[in-house]
């Protein structure tokens, strides 16, 4: 029994040797939390505390899981737990719904329905209830009724639930079609449970006394469902074990809620609660910033990481004038720790807080000729919402283009269908003509209905737009004519889901993209070479990833993992934090307290060397925005930070100056206030952003779709807008 306590530290076997109180153990970054679940599931059977099939170890991800059960199994030097129960949420709950499906009324070879399946089934009810039945609209149907699944107090007081009217009239008859097919989708593997458990006695009873002993790995991340299962499969015993980080909690935008831990020893009375405060990861320099940071949340148990590994170096700042630069300076800091023999490639993390953040460092590791990989993504240019973009630019050039006429003629979704685009390739084989030339052919010729004809010309239409625009007008303000006239922003905006935004964010980008090919090519502004510079990209971002690489992730999806070094990029005030954890609206200080948990995730992947940038200028839109340096950084003490400035020196960052007089932010060279006369704005108007809260107009250039209105905020953030972009509401 001893080889199962060896190499623990007294608050880790502790954890482990306790099988008679609820049990929360506060599992700090790097504490050795996964050696902890496993070693007391192994300790529990070789001790006879339980059987293999008499525990129940959850966890969120089937990697987890499997890790779990291999990590048990080299344990116990078995090849297998026989009929254990380790497994992820939805597949302790499908398996309990195969074998209690008839007390639900569904036979046990029920369908799951995956989101393709679920948006079909939305799509035809649609269709079915005469709404618009486009692709873009089921998608976001399909998602609110599984954000309301999974929240179950929107369950119980579904009239007043916040989701729009279609999604209203769709969800009663969804639900009457699952059933029907015989079917749940994925969500119903959690909400169908929780009810058979809430409504039938007798299972629950039978559960109840089948698990003698329930673990649930990142307490942090449950949701309320997966919380009332675990208190009604658990009802009056003392076996539960959660192990869990509060200051981890960074996934309530998909329903987790962090005051299940902060009140587990409220609901589970004699709960003894054990803090792994030892780090084995990182260096005193990086715990000690750390931990400086996260403590000026109020949301969290208390705990104090402490380190016995090496001092390390300190932290690095490097604030630099533009994003390009902070790109350059970090690939250039990465290519010195490789050349110095210290790192390889694999050895490096960039990490960053929206994913279209990713395009200028994957700029400028080209560049250099590093190899790196995206993970838990794709690369900038084989996003989808890009290649649409780019093969509508192709199909503007060249007619001639089938495979750009494929990719967009329904998208967004038009209602041409497969068999309408089936006869076009067809007529266009047997006739030797392009997808283009084919349609124009067989509309004049009346092969389709009337219906289809218009919606075919009005794409058409579109394609003529377009051309005059290309041929009038600089590739910049072309490619907002390209997002308005197709309809592409609007359908993204009409989604509103947490896809459509990333993909709008993506979008706005390759505006910025769009501006730096022009700042760097000066003499090559026609649509065709910026094509052929954008083939020759696209080309350098398709070679094979090479596993010596650097690795480029979003700071959400680095839970959990861990590299030698670390770059946090992005720290600026309303990109990190968020602009959505500072919009003026209920529920702020929540946000924000999430958005410092993300940070102090994303430092804490750290183990040797910890870098992290921000930028006095970004481009949003292709315009240059001033940036305020993120309140994350003043909250680091000194002691652990070394500051380096990129050349050109930055005049935007001092560490402790709070400016108290009222100075001009914008340079000599800014244009003079030439709004005219038809403009909203004016110089002095208090207005309110949406996503920046309220401020004060500064200035207005320019006039029509080239007006450019600069907003100084109450945080005294200066941002630049498009007028037309903005979303800027005037105040009285």
């Amino acid at each position: 029994m001893d080889s199962f306590l060896q190499n623990l530290n007294p608050q880790q076997k502790e954890a482990v040797l306790d099988f008679t109180h609820p049990l929360l153990v506060l599992a700090g970054a790097g504490s050795g939390k996964t050696r902890v679940l496993t070693q007391k599931i192994a300790y529990g059977i070789q001790s006879g505390a339980f059987a293999p099939q008499n525990f129940l170890a959850v966890t969120f991800t089937n990697k987890a899981a499997g890790e779990m059960k291999h990590r048990i199994s080299s344990m116990l030097q078995e090849s297998n737990l026989g009929d254990s129960w380790v497994s992820t949420f939805h597949s302790f709950g499908n398996r309990i719904l195969r074998s209690y499906s008839n007390r639900l009324g569904y036979n046990s070879d029920f369908t799951i329905f995956d989101s393709t399946d679920q948006t079909s089934l939305v799509k035809s009810i649609l269709k079915e209830l005469r709404y618009d039945n486009s692709a873009t609209n089921a998608r976001k149907v399909a998602r609110q009724i599984s954000t309301l699944k999974s929240d179950l107090q929107g369950l119980q007081d579904i009239e007043n639930y916040p989701w729009s009217p279609i999604a209203r009239d769709v969800f009663g008859v969804y639900q009457k079609q699952l059933k029907a097919h015989n079917a749940l989708d994925f969500s119903d593997l959690l909400l169908k449970t929780y009810e058979l458990l809430k409504m039938d006695e007798e299972v629950r009873a039978q559960l109840q006394e089948q698990f003698h002993y329930i673990l649930v790995d990142e307490y942090q991340d449950t949701n309320l469902i997966q919380y009332e299962m675990l208190k009604l499969l658990s009802r009056d015993k003392n076996n539960v074990c959660a192990v869990g980080d509060e200051d981890q909690s960074i996934y309530s935008w998909r329903g987790a809620n962090i005051f299940n831990i902060l009140h587990f020893d409220q609901d589970f009375p004699g709960t003894r609660v054990i803090k792994l405060e030892q780090n084995y990861r990182s260096t005193k320099n990086i715990i000690g910033a750390a931990s400086a940071v996260i403590q000026n949340n109020s949301q969290r148990k208390g705990k104090t990481l402490f380190t016995e590994n090496a001092e390390g170096k300190l932290l690095e700042l490097i604030e630099a004038p533009t994003e390009y630069d902070e790109a350059h300076s970090v690939a250039i800091q990465i290519q010195r720790l490789v050349r110095n023999g210290d790192y390889n490639y694999s050895d490096i993390a960039i990490f960053y807080r929206t994913n279209a953040q990713s395009r200028v460092f994957e700029e400028k590791l080209r560049n250099l000729d590093i190899p790196y990989r995206i993970f838990g993504g794709l690369k900038f240019y084989d996003r989808k919402e890009i290649k649409d973009v780019i093969s509508y630019m192709r199909l503007v050039v060249n007619p001639k283009d089938n495979v750009s006429f494929r990719r967009v003629v329904n998208t967004p979704a038009r209602g041409l269908g497969k068999t309408t685009l089936e006869k076009i390739e067809a007529f266009a084989i047997a006739q030797d003509l392009s997808l283009i030339e084919a349609s124009i052919s067989m509309i004049e010729d009346n092969q389709f209905t009337a219906r289809t004809s218009n919606k075919l010309n009005s794409f058409l239409d579109i394609l003529s737009q377009l051309r005059e625009s290309c041929t009038d007008k600089d590739i910049h303000d072309f490619y907002h004519d390209l997002l308005n006239i197709t309809g592409y922003m609007a359908a993204l905006e009409k989604e509103g889901t947490i896809e459509a935004s990333s993909r709008i964010q993506n979008l706005e980008e390759f505006a910025n993209a769009i501006s730096r090919y022009l700042e760097l090519h000066p003499d090559e502004t026609h649509i065709t070479q910026f094509l052929h510079h954008m083939a020759l990209v696209s080309e350098e971002e398709s070679k094979e990833d090479d596993p010596n690489s650097v690795t480029l992730m979003t700071l959400h999806i680095a839970k959990g993992l861990e590299y030698p070094v670390v770059f946090v990029s992005g720290l600026e005030e309303g990109l990190f934090p968020h602009g959505s954890s500072m919009d003026g609206t209920a529920g702020d200080d929540m946000e924000l307290e999430e958005e410092r948990r993300l940070f102090y995730v994303g430092m804490t992947r750290a183990k040797l060397e910890l870098f992290l940038t921000c930028a006095g200028q970004r481009k949003v839109w292709g315009q240059n925005q001033y940036q305020s340096v993120s309140r994350f950084l003043k909250e680091i003490p000194e002691k652990f930070l070394k500051h380096k400035v990129s050349k050109p020196k930055s005049r935007l960052y001092d560490r402790y100056a709070e400016s108290t007089t009222s100075v001009d932010p914008f340079p000599d060279y800014e244009m003079a206030n030439s709004a005219e006369a038809g403009s909203a704005y004016r110089k002095g108007l208090r207005v309110y952003h949406p996503h920046f809260g309220p401020g004060i107009i500064h200035q207005v250039e320019g006039s029509g779709s080239k007006e450019k209105v600069s907003v100084q905020f109450d945080d005294r953030t200066i941002r630049k807008f498009l007028s037309q972009y903005a979303n800027l509401q005037l105040q009285s």
